[in-house]
Protein backbone atom coordinates (compact mmCIF):
# COMPACT_ATOMS: atom_id res chain seq x y z
CA UNK A 1 0.00 0.00 0.00
CA UNK A 2 3.22 2.17 0.07
CA UNK A 3 4.44 4.82 -2.98
CA UNK A 4 8.11 4.75 -3.52
CA UNK A 5 9.66 7.41 -5.58
CA UNK A 6 13.44 8.00 -6.27
CA UNK A 7 14.85 11.41 -7.49
CA UNK A 8 17.93 12.77 -8.66
CA UNK A 9 18.75 16.21 -7.52
CA UNK A 10 20.63 17.99 -10.98
CA UNK A 11 24.24 18.18 -11.27
CA UNK A 12 24.47 15.74 -8.43
CA UNK A 13 25.15 12.15 -7.72
CA UNK A 14 22.92 12.24 -4.60
CA UNK A 15 19.53 10.52 -5.07
CA UNK A 16 16.83 10.93 -2.68
CA UNK A 17 14.52 8.12 -1.93
CA UNK A 18 10.86 8.59 -0.37
CA UNK A 19 8.48 5.99 0.79
CA UNK A 20 4.70 6.88 1.45
CA UNK A 21 3.25 4.54 3.52
CA UNK A 22 0.94 4.75 6.81
CA UNK A 23 2.41 3.59 8.99
CA UNK A 24 5.65 5.82 9.44
CA UNK A 25 7.77 2.78 10.92
CA UNK A 26 6.87 0.61 7.52
CA UNK A 27 8.23 3.80 5.82
CA UNK A 28 10.90 4.00 7.56
CA UNK A 29 12.42 0.56 6.74
CA UNK A 30 11.01 0.37 3.11
CA UNK A 31 13.35 3.30 2.56
CA UNK A 32 16.23 1.95 4.44
CA UNK A 33 15.82 -1.30 2.12
CA UNK A 34 15.23 0.21 -1.03
CA UNK A 35 18.20 2.28 0.00
CA UNK A 36 20.75 -0.71 0.89
CA UNK A 37 19.28 -3.01 -2.75
CA UNK A 38 19.96 0.18 -4.58
CA UNK A 39 23.61 0.39 -3.12
CA UNK A 40 23.95 -2.75 -4.14
CA UNK A 41 22.44 -2.76 -7.70
CA UNK A 42 24.66 0.70 -8.43
CA UNK A 43 28.04 -0.63 -7.24
CA UNK A 44 27.46 -3.86 -10.05
CA UNK A 45 26.35 -1.92 -12.82
CA UNK A 46 28.95 0.91 -12.53
CA UNK A 47 31.47 -1.19 -11.82
CA UNK A 48 32.38 0.97 -8.36
CA UNK A 49 33.84 -1.00 -5.02
CA UNK A 50 31.41 1.39 -2.98
CA UNK A 51 28.46 4.05 -2.66
CA UNK A 52 28.90 6.29 0.03
CA UNK A 53 25.04 6.85 1.91
CA UNK A 54 24.82 9.39 2.85
CA UNK A 55 21.95 9.54 5.43
CA UNK A 56 19.52 6.82 6.58
CA UNK A 57 15.36 7.04 6.40
CA UNK A 58 13.99 9.40 9.40
CA UNK A 59 11.25 8.14 11.09
CA UNK A 60 8.37 11.27 10.20
CA UNK A 61 6.13 12.83 13.46
CA UNK A 62 3.48 13.87 11.63
CA UNK A 63 1.47 12.45 8.55
CA UNK A 64 2.52 14.38 5.36
CA UNK A 65 -1.02 13.63 3.78
CA UNK A 66 -4.03 14.22 3.95
CA UNK A 67 -3.35 17.39 6.17
CA UNK A 68 -6.53 17.83 8.02
CA UNK A 69 -6.76 21.47 9.00
CA UNK A 70 -6.14 22.05 4.77
CA UNK A 71 -8.98 19.48 3.82
CA UNK A 72 -11.21 20.83 6.46
CA UNK A 73 -10.78 24.34 4.98
CA UNK A 74 -11.45 23.34 1.38
CA UNK A 75 -14.31 21.44 2.72
CA UNK A 76 -16.41 24.30 4.45
CA UNK A 77 -15.43 26.44 1.50
CA UNK A 78 -17.11 23.99 -0.60
CA UNK A 79 -20.13 23.79 1.77
CA UNK A 80 -20.51 27.58 1.78
CA UNK A 81 -20.47 28.14 -1.79
CA UNK A 82 -22.77 25.27 -2.78
CA UNK A 83 -25.11 26.19 0.21
CA UNK A 84 -24.98 30.19 -1.27
CA UNK A 85 -25.61 28.75 -4.61
CA UNK A 86 -28.64 26.28 -3.72
CA UNK A 87 -30.11 29.95 -1.79
CA UNK A 88 -29.75 31.92 -4.83
CA UNK A 89 -30.93 29.56 -7.40
CA UNK A 90 -34.09 28.94 -4.93
CA UNK A 91 -34.64 32.80 -4.68
CA UNK A 92 -34.32 33.30 -8.88
CA UNK A 93 -36.61 30.20 -9.31
CA UNK A 94 -39.17 31.14 -7.09
CA UNK A 95 -42.05 33.00 -8.92
CA UNK A 96 -45.51 32.29 -5.97
CA UNK A 97 -47.14 34.92 -5.35
CA UNK A 98 -46.38 37.03 -2.13
CA UNK A 99 -47.92 40.08 -2.09
CA UNK A 100 -50.01 42.62 -4.07
CA UNK A 101 -47.22 43.69 -6.17
CA UNK A 102 -46.56 40.18 -7.34
CA UNK A 103 -50.08 40.03 -8.46
CA UNK A 104 -50.04 42.82 -10.41
CA UNK A 105 -46.70 41.73 -11.84
CA UNK A 106 -47.25 38.54 -12.93
CA UNK A 107 -51.19 38.40 -13.43
CA UNK A 108 -51.87 42.13 -14.84
CA UNK A 109 -54.40 42.41 -12.03
CA UNK A 110 -55.21 45.59 -9.88
CA UNK A 111 -55.64 44.67 -6.30
CA UNK A 112 -58.44 46.60 -4.44
CA UNK A 113 -57.98 45.68 -0.81
CA UNK A 114 -55.72 43.83 1.70
CA UNK A 115 -57.76 42.02 4.11
CA UNK A 116 -55.19 40.60 7.42
CA UNK A 117 -55.08 36.98 8.21
CA UNK A 118 -56.40 35.89 11.34
CA UNK A 119 -53.78 34.06 13.84
CA UNK A 120 -56.26 30.91 13.14
CA UNK A 121 -55.80 31.33 9.40
CA UNK A 122 -51.99 32.69 9.14
CA UNK A 123 -51.02 28.79 11.36
CA UNK A 124 -53.15 26.67 9.11
CA UNK A 125 -51.36 28.25 6.28
CA UNK A 126 -47.76 28.33 7.98
CA UNK A 127 -48.31 24.46 8.40
CA UNK A 128 -49.67 23.40 4.61
CA UNK A 129 -46.86 25.63 3.01
CA UNK A 130 -43.95 27.56 3.44
CA UNK A 131 -44.29 31.37 5.51
CA UNK A 132 -45.11 34.33 3.58
CA UNK A 133 -43.91 37.53 3.62
CA UNK A 134 -47.35 39.37 3.22
CA UNK A 135 -49.68 37.90 6.06
CA UNK A 136 -52.38 39.08 4.30
CA UNK A 137 -55.17 38.23 1.70
CA UNK A 138 -55.46 40.38 -1.40
CA UNK A 139 -58.76 41.16 -3.34
CA UNK A 140 -59.06 41.33 -6.47
CA UNK A 141 -60.49 44.04 -8.55
CA UNK A 142 -63.34 43.19 -10.96
CA UNK A 143 -61.36 45.24 -13.98
CA UNK A 144 -61.25 41.34 -15.37
CA UNK A 145 -62.44 38.64 -16.49
CA UNK A 146 -60.02 35.93 -14.25
CA UNK A 147 -60.60 38.21 -11.30
CA UNK A 148 -64.62 37.75 -11.85
CA UNK A 149 -64.16 33.96 -12.04
CA UNK A 150 -62.05 33.96 -9.02
CA UNK A 151 -63.83 36.01 -6.88
CA UNK A 152 -67.48 34.29 -7.93
CA UNK A 153 -65.92 30.29 -7.25
CA UNK A 154 -64.12 32.09 -3.84
CA UNK A 155 -67.38 32.96 -2.64
CA UNK A 156 -69.34 29.98 -4.09
CA UNK A 157 -66.92 28.00 -1.36
CA UNK A 158 -67.42 29.98 1.55
CA UNK A 159 -71.08 30.42 1.82
CA UNK A 160 -72.90 28.33 4.42
CA UNK A 161 -75.99 29.88 3.48
CA UNK A 162 -78.41 27.47 1.82
CA UNK A 163 -81.40 29.56 0.94
CA UNK A 164 -79.10 32.11 -1.58
CA UNK A 165 -78.73 32.15 -5.00
CA UNK A 166 -75.71 33.60 -7.08
CA UNK A 167 -75.70 34.92 -10.75
CA UNK A 168 -72.67 35.03 -12.72
CA UNK A 169 -71.34 38.06 -11.48
CA UNK A 170 -71.18 37.04 -8.06
CA UNK A 171 -73.87 39.04 -6.22
CA UNK A 172 -76.00 37.05 -3.81
CA UNK A 173 -79.91 37.35 -3.83
CA UNK A 174 -81.73 35.52 -1.15
CA UNK A 175 -84.76 33.47 -1.86
CA UNK A 176 -88.22 33.91 -0.01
Amino acid sequence: MGKVSATNTDDTRIIAITVINPDPQQAQKVANAVRDLAAQHITQVMDIEAVNVVDSANLPTSPVSPSVPKWTLIGAAIGIIIAVAVVVIQHLLDDSIKSSEDIEKYLGISTLALIPMNQAEEETASRRRSPRKGKEKVVLGTDDEKARSFKSSDINKNTNNKNSKRNADGIEFMED
